[in-house]
Parts: structure tokens; C-alpha cells; sequence
């Protein structure tokens, strides 16, 4: 997995950052709203996948938030 390598390579990673369109809970790390473009990720918890998968703390926002 990609993630794993970059982590191999890079060990002093200590979180992931995600801008990302649609209504977005920046608390729990979920896209509770997203748009037609990416309707996949509908109520996905990032922060979960990135903490329980690689321990990385991970902090997500709605795109116009993030500049």
C-alpha cells in the first residue's frame, strides 16, 4: 500500500491533512455531505481510517477552509 511506503520512508510523519468539497464534520474527520463528484466518501471517517490503520492523527476540512 502507498500509504505504507511513503510511512517506510518517511518515519517523522505525524499526521495527514485533507481538504476535500462537500459539508464536512472537521471534529470526527467525516465528509457528512459529499458531492456528486465523489459520493463514495458519503459519511467516510478519515480520521478513523488514518488513525486505526496507521496511527496518524488526521485532520480534515471543507477545500474553502483550508486555504
Amino acid at each position: 500500500m502507498l500509504t505504507k511506503e511513503i510511512l517506510n520512508k518517511y518515519p517523522d510523519i505525524s499526521g495527514v491533512g485533507i481538504s476535500t468539497a462537500g459539508a464536512v464534520d472537521y471534529h470526527n474527520g467525516i465528509i457528512v455531505a459529499a458531492p456528486e463528484a465523489i459520493p463514495v466518501f458519503q459519511d467516510f471517517n478519515f480520521k478513523k481510517l488514518f488513525k486505526e490503520n496507521f496511527n496518524l492523527d488526521c485532520f480534515v476540512d471543507n477545500d474553502v477552509n483550508s486555504f
